[in-house]
């Protein structure tokens, strides 16, 4: 991808989408991308601090409760990849465990919050 700059809108509307489903690797890659400046007015920089800040949140949570966490269990794209054998049944483990703590919060929940 070296040299390619993208924009801003199906990039960031994944992320969106994958961190409604609890996918960090996923959120954490499409941020990553080389998004074009001429695309970064005010609201998109405050979807890009959006997600970062998520990020860390869900980092946080992950260093605690170890890969897949924040994981939406119930979320039907989650639970075909369960079955498909995509998502481990150590990150299924690790959701299950995050999800019991008493501060847990949802993917979404993790993404709206604002400190």
């Amino acid at each position: 991808m070296t040299g390619v700059i993208v924009t801003f809108d199906p990039y960031i509307g994944a992320a969106f989408i994958a961190a409604r489903l609890g996918q960090l690797s996923s959120v954490r890659y499409f941020t990553s991308l080389p998004f074009d400046p001429d695309y970064i007015d005010d609201e998109v920089q405050e979807r890009l601090d959006q997600l970062s800040a998520f990020v860390k949140r869900a980092e946080a949570i992950e260093a605690d409760f170890g890969p897949g966490a924040i994981l939406d269990l119930d979320h039907e794209e989650i639970t075909q990849l369960i079955a498909d054998g995509v998502i481990s049944g150590e990150d299924v483990r690790n959701a299950n465990a995050y999800r019991a703590s008493p501060k847990s919060m949802t993917a979404p929940q993790l993404l709206e919050f604002r400190a």
